[in-house]
């Protein structure tokens, strides 16, 4: 067997191979050439994502994807991705990748990197423990088979919250800039009670518009907002994800004068019956396990709880 090569990827001729290697990693969390297109394209320099590749004999095995987090944004911390193909696995590639991006991260003189392992995966978390990972989080995935949701068990729910003055809307239906303005301040407070790793940061309006609602597998017609005095109290968004059949929902919030009213039950209701009349097989969501409330919302929605993802982190220390 050749002497594997280890080299930065070239970009974008390099993305179709960097996504099988990905994809076959992680099957349950498939990712795509438009994904890391995007982010390629669009992202500011500091935050677009790095990548490096191991080759055997000409074809691309493993590869490490590193990148500053938008959301809890500083400069010496990042989130690391090093997978390695099946096929190659067992053969010292991912020590390989990990020392050379250790080094990288070094130069740069990171404070830290975090990366995730599913719970299962027990040579995955083998490896991130001895290269001195600990785990700071983890999050619940969970499933629901979108086709045989029935909604009728809700029946009454949308039509308590119109008695009250609330409605719900799709974006599609609201989208204009003024709909976009206030969507983005009711997300920009939202999200800061959003259980995390690190604490939120601000993110500006041309990088939600940009990044999330220019997104091309954003599903507008499957994305709602509840309304009050047509002011936006909460929303739900979904995503195509990279496998056929499968949707993403994305962050879903209520204002915090409007919580425990059943309002974001309502949303994900009103999410669920439209993926389901768009064909979709399944939607996909995740959930810190501190976030008792919103995962009682999906155990009555009928998710099926997966295995957990781990969050772990590594702190370097300081250089000189």
């Amino acid at each position: 067997m050749s002497n594997p090569v280890i080299r930065a990827a070239e970009l974008p001729t390099d993305f179709e191979q960097i996504v099988a290697v990905l994809s076959a990693a992680r099957p349950h969390h498939p990712r795509s050439v438009n994904e890391l297109q995007h982010d390629w394209l669009n992202l500011e320099t500091d935050l677009k994502p790095s990548f490096q590749v191991i080759e055997l004999m000409g074809q691309i095995v493993g590869v490490t994807e590193w990148q500053r987090n938008a959301g809890a944004y500083h400069p010496q911390r990042c989130s690391l991705e090093l997978c390695v193909h099946p096929d190659a696995q067992r053969r010292g590639i991912g020590r390989i990748l990990w020392n050379a991006v250790e080094h990288g991260l070094h130069q740069l003189e990171m404070r830290c990197v975090t990366v995730q392992v599913s719970e299962d995966h027990a040579r995955g978390l083998r490896f991130a423990s001895e290269l001195g990972f600990v785990e700071i989080k983890r999050d619940f995935e969970s499933r629901l088979d979108v086709q045989t949701f029935d909604s009728s068990l809700f029946a009454m729910l949308e039509g308590e919250l119109s008695q009250r003055g609330v409605t719900l809307r799709s974006w599609q239906d609201l989208d204009s800039t003024a709909f976009r303005l206030e969507l983005h301040e009711v997300f920009f407070t939202a999200r800061l009670d959003v259980p995390r790793s690190a604490p939120a940061t601000p993110i500006s309006f041309s990088f939600f518009e940009q990044n999330i609602l220019s997104d091309a597998e954003f599903l507008w017609d499957a994305s709602f907002v509840a309304l009050k005095d047509s002011r936006i109290i909460g929303f739900t968004g979904a995503y195509r994800n990279g496998a056929g059949g499968l949707a993403d929902q994305w962050l879903t919030a209520v204002t915090r004068e409007m919580r425990g009213q059943r309002i974001a039950l309502a949303l994900k209701v009103k999410q669920l019956e439209a993926l389901k009349q768009l064909g979709f097989q399944a939607v996909r969501t995740d959930n810190d396990t501190r976030n008792a409330a919103m995962l009682a919302v999906n155990n009555r929605l009928g998710f099926e709880r997966q295995v957990a993802v781990l969050v772990m982190q590594k702190d370097f220390a300081p250089q000189g």
